[in-house]
């Protein structure tokens, strides 16, 4: 969605949000020194090599929603990060590894200037916060960091409930206020493009729809993909 906005331009969005997202750049370099050494991602890539559908199961199960932590398991919660990891490609996910760590992101959000949330958790196992979500809303000509404490960086569904609501109440600000508009809701599922439901949300007398690409939002059959964009209807 960064590189989206960076490349194609600001005239139909309004605002957007980037949640747990690997923006400005995850791999440590000398001027990056806060990022992850390479060696994390060759390790990642080594394991995933090696047995694709335990490396899933394991990152499941432990680091992505921080099971490792709280000893609190869900089991459907890892079968279905399982599912959706092994349906798709194997080359991709080997280059992908590559792609998301060692993708400079730092120019596309110096060219953003519509108001962007940028949400991340203290905790974050897989995108550390200190190199992550603080650095892009400084990079951002009008980001807002909403930080949390001991959420893991599958927030979006172990704490849906909490992360949907600040997305709502977001979507409705005007600048600096975050207050959800008023209104009946008119909530339509009625789009779907390469495997992800698109919930499109209508407010009355808004001059904004969103596009809420999470799991918990439209249902349990949908990729979790962190990030919302808020574009003019």
């Amino acid at each position: 969605m960064v590189h989206y906005l960076a490349r194609h331009g600001e005239s139909r969005v309004s605002k957007a949000a980037i949640i747990s997202a690997v923006p400005p750049l995850m791999v440590q370099t000398a001027a990056n020194p806060k990022g992850l050494p390479k060696k994390v991602f060759d390790d990642l890539q080594s394991q995933l090599a090696a047995n694709r559908s335990q490396f899933y199961r394991d990152l499941a199960s432990g680091p992505f929603y921080n099971y490792n932590k709280t000893g609190k398991p869900a089991e459907a919660t890892i079968q279905n990060w399982w599912r959706q990891g092994m349906m798709g490609g194997a080359k991709a996910a080997y280059d992908g590894i590559v792609a998301f760590s060692q993708t400079d992101f730092t120019e596309d959000l110096k060219k953003i200037s519509v108001p962007v949330l940028v949400m991340h958790s203290e905790d974050d196992q897989i995108v550390p916060y200190v190199a992550a979500g603080p650095l892009s809303a400084k990079l951002l000509r009008n980001g807002t960091l909403k930080t949390y404490k001991g959420l893991p960086h599958g927030m979006i569904t172990t704490q849906a409930e909490t992360i949907n609501a600040d997305l709502l109440a977001c979507e409705g600000r005007r600048q600096s206020s975050c207050r959800l508009r008023k209104g009946p809701d008119r909530s339509r599922r009625d789009r779907h493009q390469s495997g992800l439901f698109f919930n499109v949300r209508y407010w009355p007398k808004a001059d904004i729809h969103s596009f809420f690409i999470n799991s918990e939002v439209v249902g349990p059959t949908s990729n979790s993909i962190p990030i919302a964009a808020f574009g003019r209807v």
